[in-house]
């Protein structure tokens, strides 16, 4: 071996398991993949999927993971048919 260390090849997991995986390799990967998701309109049931993963998200331990996900997040409240429905008023 000349001292690389191969990448692992995250792209045969589920968005699920890449959020709640210990690499935070692979929760980039699922962040990512979140914010193009994000980036248009979905139904209500596409975003109520990922919805109780978004504070684990902007929590994220890894500083790069968490620029990611923030990057997700802004793009689920521009686009998310309820974001701005979780006040009374």
């Amino acid at each position: 071996m000349n001292g690389q260390t191969a990448e692992e090849d995250f792209s045969s997991f589920s968005i699920i398991d890449r959020l709640q995986h210990k690499s935070w390799k692979a929760r980039v990967s699922a962040y990512e993949e979140l914010a193009q998701s994000f980036h248009k309109p979905l139904q209500n049931s596409d975003f109520d999927t990922f919805e109780p993963h978004l504070k684990k998200m902007v929590t994220d331990a890894n500083a790069v993971a968490q620029e990611v996900a923030l990057t997700a997040i802004l793009e689920y409240v521009a686009n998310a048919p309820h974001a701005f429905k979780s006040r009374s008023t």
